[in-house]
């Protein structure tokens, strides 16, 4: 998962220009925080950090109404708050990372400078932010296959079921049904 987000981030930073950007996981469905899965650049001394979601209302905006931010000029918004990840930053575009209507987390981009990031390059975020939620599913999922499924390839009991998120709800998959 490590490089994958390693991954993903470069990618963002291929078309969007920032000082730092990070990928924050939800700790479960309808949890109200998150954390921070990675930073680019990566930060070595920094332990483990959360977020809890109503500290801020533009995360929990994109979280609950799974809108994206963008911000041109943090120092003129009331209503920021600063969380961790973002300490520095003056100019932020936050995304959800939406897999089957089920929040996964939030793309965090930053800037130190003002007006920096634009509307393209909101644009380009929020349409990179579909495949790399893909992408991070089918990791975490992979994940969970390697971890619970050694049983000779197939899936017995609890473990035969894993999440999807649908609109109304969560949807139990078993191998049976994905036929």
């Amino acid at each position: 998962m490590d490089y994958l987000l390693d991954r993903l981030l470069g990618c963002i930073h291929d078309v969007v220009p920032f000082d730092c950007a990070c990928v924050l996981f939800t700790e479960q469905e309808g949890s109200p925080r998150l954390f921070v899965a990675r930073e680019s650049p990566r930060s070595p001394a920094r332990a483990f950090v959360t977020v809890a979601i109503d500290d801020n209302p533009f995360i929990q905006q994109i979280v609950v109404e799974r809108k994206s931010v963008l911000l041109g000029d943090l120092e003129k918004e009331n209503t920021w708050r600063p969380i961790k990840p973002v300490r520095s930053a003056r100019c932020w575009i936050g995304v959800p990372l939406v897999m089957h209507d089920c929040v996964l987390g939030v793309l965090s981009i930053v800037s130190r400078t003002p007006g920096l990031l634009r509307r393209e390059h909101f644009r380009l975020a929020k349409l990179l932010a579909i495949p790399m939620a893909v992408s991070i599913h089918r990791a975490q999922l992979y994940e969970w296959a390697a971890i619970y499924g050694p049983s000779g390839g197939t899936f017995s009991g609890e473990f035969r079921r894993f999440r999807l998120g649908t609109s109304k709800g969560i949807k139990i998959l078993t191998r049976d049904d994905s036929s």
